[in-house]
């Protein structure tokens, strides 16, 4: 510890062209009526915070709290941190209430008419939260922080926060992105006047992590990619981008940065961060749709059970149910899939059930393609039970999506072909309604692109093309939708989308990937191209 800062806050002010004497890194400042030395602690708190480094941040606020406890504003900055508006997850009661006294504290502190605006507009967060959900709650955030900006216009951090509330509350379902589009475009004009702003780049690639606008984030994943040296979650971000454009070296090379640097600062209690375990899920999604499956099992490795990970942290939670996952169902290892074990690693798991509904879903599809009726309809009835306890929306229709893949092979497996279909086409459709959320690089179980492969077993390869296809539109270059993408042109005798599909294939694969599906695109390629040599004049 030097000057008071513990030694990853100083990392990461570093990282942002901070000082280690407490200076705000980049100018990150709200002016309150603290001590000097509690106005320093603050400002390090306000970075941390936009930076989504929030245990980080409330000890800097709580510092801040200690140096000046007639200062309102660390106050406010400790209940910030007790809802993490973009993660996915509930907070839990303790946290709502921990957060919620400090609103009230902060309300009895606060003397200056900026202070007010500013804790108030937290409050609308905790307003009545014991009969209310997080979408609510953050709904009513968002409001109260549009108050806010209104009120100072000219207060970049009214400002950034007003748009971070904005992506908070936005419509997952509404696929025109209309809010996301909004606060970019507020973004983007505060990131001309403080292009040094930390909270400012991080919110816009969030903004822009959608498949209609993540081309236009390019500038801001190459940008971001030199701003944080030291920070985990800021060397993670970029990847967010790549992850919807198919760059999946890049998606691999980011985390692997993210990972190493989150595991180098460990977190409270010696625990290991949990930007690690994001990072990982993020790193072996990279390497699987490469077919690079050595080294996803290589992440896998990385993950052990004896290791105590930081809690409380949904993408956490979700990336160790995942990467397991991930592992055996983009293989087709479905006898490996219906084996896998829930809460393989301690975790207070009770806090996502969504997260833990992962591995059944897993285990119950894989058990529906290697035929095990009563294990398949086992991990139904877990994803059943696990989903009474979801009270995020999107995640409870992820869970319903999921179970009828299941219950969709289970209906192909006794020949009901009927049924099997309008499943899987029922799934599919919800699904690319939904898009996917932050905390996942992509689906662990893709509907649309198994209704392509339902489709390809049902020897209907014009449907199964469109499918596949629309699963690329949503995922550019997933391994498994250009393959099907490609089999499904081929038996279409659509000779150019075939080679197009298969040099894709070819294109994103590791060169020493041994997936069938690789090989065949070889093959393919190979033969096409000595029958096009047969065909010219002279032979």
């Amino acid at each position: 510890m030097a000057n008071g800062f513990p030694a990853a806050v100083l990392l990461l002010a570093a990282a942002y062209g901070g000082d280690a004497s407490g200076g705000a890194p980049s100018g990150v400042t709200i002016a309150t009526t603290c001590s000097a030395e509690a106005q320093a602690r603050f400002d390090q708190g306000l970075f941390l915070l936009h930076s989504m480094m929030y245990t980080e941040a409330r000890t800097e606020f709580a510092a801040a709290a200690k140096a000046d406890d007639r200062c309102a504003m660390p106050q406010w900055g400790i209940a910030m941190t007790w809802f993490q508006p973009l993660w996915s997850g509930q907070p839990t009661p303790q946290a709502l209430q921990t957060g919620s006294d400090a609103i009230e504290k902060a309300k009895s502190l606060a003397v200056s008419e900026r202070d007010r605006a500013y804790v108030m507009a937290a409050a609308g967060y905790y307003r009545e939260w014991p009969a209310t959900g997080t979408p609510i709650r953050l709904r009513n955030w968002e409001a109260s922080q549009r108050e806010l900006a209104v009120r100072y216009p000219g207060d970049v951090e009214a400002q950034a926060f007003w748009a971070l509330s904005r992506l908070a509350a936005a419509d997952k379902y509404d696929r025109t992105y209309a809010q996301q589009q909004s606060a970019a475009q507020a973004l983007e004009k505060l990131l001309e006047q403080r292009p040094e702003h930390p909270g400012l780049m991080h919110y816009l690639i969030h903004a822009y992590d959608n498949p209609a606008h993540a081309h236009d984030a390019t500038h801001l994943a190459k940008a971001y990619e030199g701003v944080a040296p030291n920070a985990p979650h800021a060397l993670h971000m970029p990847s967010h981008i790549y992850v919807r454009l198919g760059a999946w070296p890049q998606v691999v090379e980011w985390n692997i940065k993210s990972a190493a640097t989150a595991k180098a600062q460990p977190a409270e209690g010696d625990r290991v961060s949990r930007d690690y375990l994001h990072a990982l899920d993020y790193m072996a999604y990279g390497y699987l749709q490469m077919g690079d499956d050595r080294s996803a099992k290589g992440v896998l490795e990385q993950i052990d059970p004896k290791v105590l990970y930081q809690l409380s942290f949904g993408p956490a939670a979700y990336a160790l149910a995942a990467v397991p996952a991930r592992l055996a169902l983009e293989r087709g290892e479905w006898k490996q899939a219906a084996g896998l074990r829930a809460r393989w690693v301690d975790y207070n798991w009770d806090q996502f059930p969504w997260a833990e509904a992962v591995t059944y879903a897993a285990r119950g599809l894989g058990a529906a393609r290697t035929g095990d009726t009563k294990a398949a309809n086992e991990a139904i009835t877990e994803l059943e039970r696990l989903s009474a306890r979801v009270d995020l929306p999107w995640w409870k229709d992820r869970v319903a999506i999921d179970r009828d893949v299941i219950l969709a092979w289970l209906a192909y497996d006794r020949q009901d072909t009927k049924q099997a279909v309008d499943l899987l086409s029922a799934a599919a459709t919800r699904e690319i309604a939904a898009g996917k959320d932050p905390a996942e690089p992509g689906h662990v179980i893709c509907a649309i692109e198994q209704q392509g492969f339902l489709l390809l077993e049902l020897k209907r390869p014009q449907e199964a093309l469109a499918a596949f296809e629309a699963s690329l539109k949503d995922s550019p270059k997933r391994f498994n939708s250009l393959s099907g993408a490609a089999r499904a042109a081929q038996a279409a005798k659509l000779t150019e989308k075939a080679r197009s599909y298969y040099s894709e294939l070819v294109e994103i694969s590791a060169p020493d990937t041994d997936r069938q599906a690789y090989k065949d695109a070889k093959a393919y390629l190979s033969s096409s191209r000595a029958s096009a040599a047969l065909a010219l004049p002279g032979h």
